[in-house]
């Protein structure tokens, strides 16, 4: 192999890791949604419950994951699962806020590692996007307010992904 030959196979190996590992520092962001409305069945059948008891709603979600939301006389708790974990929530919502609207699954690299959902907060009945992390990103927490904030959903998907870049150091 002469000088130019070994120069170009250097250079070449250079940019190759180079590329490794600016593709390792930034993962591919997307998401998956959780229609409320179409992708939750009740959890028990109504016919077995007895009088004064509460159903849940049982909800497709992202990969292994599945979303359960438990009622009583006056709040919701939503919680996230899989086999080796729940994540649990809670919200000012009612059953027929969840009977719409979506819950929004943070992906990096094609593994979930958050949600995003809209509830009120409790106090003050303001709806907030709130951000929690799931799995080893549990860590993540963050809320942003929705009224008259246009780029709500947009600050909270960069805030959830921040947040992963900053745990992934």
């Amino acid at each position: 192999m002469n000088l130019t030959q070994r120069r170009f196979s250097m250079l070449s190996l250079l940019l190759l890791s180079a590329n490794s590992a600016a593709d390792a520092r930034t993962p591919v962001f997307t998401s998956e949604y959780t229609d409320l409305a179409k992708d939750c069945r009740w959890a028990f059948d109504q016919n077995t419950l007895t009088e004064g008891q509460d159903n849940a709603l049982r909800c497709r979600g992202a990969s292994n994951y599945r979303l359960f939301i438990y009622f009583s006389a006056e709040r919701a708790v939503m919680s996230v699962e899989n086999a080796q974990e729940t994540l649990v929530f809670e919200s000012g919502l009612t059953l027929s806020d969840y009977q719409r609207g979506k819950v929004e699954w943070r992906i990096a690299d094609g593994r979930p590692f958050a949600i995003i959902a809209r509830i009120k907060n409790s106090d003050k009945w303001v709806e907030m996007l709130e951000i929690r992390g799931i799995d080893s990103y549990r860590a993540i927490r963050g809320s942003v307010a929705v009224a008259g904030n246009k780029r709500a959903n947009a600050e909270a998907r960069t805030l959830a992904e921040q947040a992963y870049v900053n745990a992934a150091r």
